[in-house]
């Protein structure tokens, strides 16, 4: 934590760090002189330079962003900021908590929202870019990643992955079309499995991701997949650009976490077992 930023009262600021922090939380981005108006109408009697002096302070140690002569927070330091309260949050709880389980470092554990599948999906694809290992698995409730190659428009650069294991509940007319198109990619891929869940599961390195979806987006998924329909006609492809990018919010967990991580991989490789 930067050095004279402290956890903040939002509505009386005792210091000019302070108020700049909470200026630059309501609204931004902000030049440094609409910055110093606001911190003077906060009740601070201070000149412009001592303002801009704080502001490049902040820049140096990597508490705020400066683009085209505006100023906003850095989105690395409010995470910094998050996982700070969080393990707080956990360290109390764990002291106070009469449980026997033990809380993992909340660090290790993060949510987050997505407005469409497509952003989730080139999310997913992010981290397949950046992984450190050579096996990837899969659990969903279909398969559609194998469809993009199809796509004119929107089409993610997939990376070339060396080995995935793949699982999926559904076995629709679709499904088993992707299924084919992911064994000739060289795929470790099945469909049908029955689980019990209502989630998508993604194991990459030492992080699993759980994509909770929202009930009207798998009935809209299962209605397309249950007919039978060449996926390369246009009709269809639109119909399944338009499910995909629709707006909905589908929460993420993810869980860094090795040991969690191996126990999913058996999970998903005992599919290929049965």
């Amino acid at each position: 934590m930067p050095r004279g930023v402290t956890f903040l009262e939002l509505e009386k600021p005792k210091t000019v760090k302070d108020a700049v922090i909470i200026i630059l939380s309501r609204e931004w981005p902000l030049t440094v002189r609409k910055i110093h108006n606001r911190v003077r109408k906060m009740g601070f009697e201070v000149s412009y330079q001592a303002v801009h002096k704080v502001i490049k302070g902040f820049v140096k140690e990597n508490v705020l962003e400066r683009k085209n002569k505006k100023y906003r927070l850095s989105l690395r330091w409010i995470k910094d900021m998050h996982n700070i309260a969080r393990e707080l949050e956990a360290r109390y709880i764990e002291n106070e908590t009469p449980f026997c389980g033990r809380v993992i470092n909340s660090k290790d554990i993060s949510f987050f929202v997505f407005e469409s599948i497509f952003d989730l999906d080139h999310f997913n694809l992010d981290l397949l870019k950046r992984r450190k290992t050579p096996l990837v698995y899969t659990q969903s409730q279909h398969f559609w990643w194998s469809l993009f190659h199809f796509q004119e428009e929107k089409k993610p650069e997939i990376p070339q992955i060396e080995k995935i294991y793949s699982v999926c509940a559904g076995k629709t007319f679709v499904d088993r079309v992707a299924v084919e198109l992911e064994r000739s990619m060289k795929f470790k891929v099945k469909e049908g499995v029955k689980f019990r869940i209502n989630h998508d599961v993604f194991v990459v390195d030492d992080k699993v991701i759980f994509m909770f979806y929202p009930k009207e987006f798998l009935e809209k998924i299962k209605v397309l997949y249950s007919k039978k329909r060449n996926i390369l006609d246009k009709n269809f492809l639109n119909d399944f650009n338009k499910i995909f990018a629709e707006k909905r919010k589908i929460f993420v967990c993810l869980i860094k976490n090795q040991e969690f991580a191996n126990q999913m991989r058996d999970v998903i490789s005992d599919a290929f077992r049965q």
